[in-house]
């Protein structure tokens, strides 16, 4: 695979193993990062305050959100943060749940002290779905989630850009 350049924004997060952290995975001290799980609080925080769910910067003028084909063209609704679209482009080209065909996130539990993810709390597995696509857009809503009761999910205004995320 070819080098991919971390934009500016994302490469002053801390690493592992090479990949920057997103600052809305979870990271208990002493423990690797679990790339496919999110701090609630922080998910939150990203979306009330607007920072990129990557870099944990405030978000520019333009910025993306990363959905399915259903989020992008009919509900307008994200489950997960936005991002700059920088940040979001690099998560296009080197996230294993966008880039591989068939992937299925597993979520294993990987903190031996933390009762956040233990194995009877852990979701089951999640297939990847068939599209996903870019949503470039200036401005969202904070509403609450119809499937997570208390959770946050942005209900994004009129797409500037839909891009598809081909694997």
């Amino acid at each position: 695979m070819a080098h991919i350049e971390i934009p500016a924004r994302l490469a002053a997060r801390p690493q592992y193993h090479g990949m920057p952290v997103p600052w809305i995975a979870i990271w208990a001290p002493d423990e690797p990062p679990q790339f496919g799980a999110n701090d609630g609080k922080r998910t939150r925080d990203a979306f009330v305050l607007r920072l990129c769910a990557l870099c944990g910067q405030k978000l520019e003028y333009r910025f993306a959100f990363i959905g399915s084909y259903r989020e992008c063209y009919d509900t307008r609704t994200f489950n997960e943060p936005a991002m700059c679209i920088e940040c979001a482009l690099y998560a296009a080209a080197v996230c294993p749940y966008l880039v591989t065909e068939g992937y299925v996130a597993r979520h294993q539990p990987r903190f031996k002290k933390s009762k956040l993810l233990n194995p009877e709390d852990a979701p089951p597995p999640r297939r990847r779905d068939d599209w996903h696509g870019l949503y470039v857009t200036r401005s969202y809503e904070v509403v609450p989630s119809r499937d997570m009761i208390g959770e946050p999910v942005a209900k994004a205004a009129k797409a500037i850009e839909i891009r598809s995320l081909e694997c």
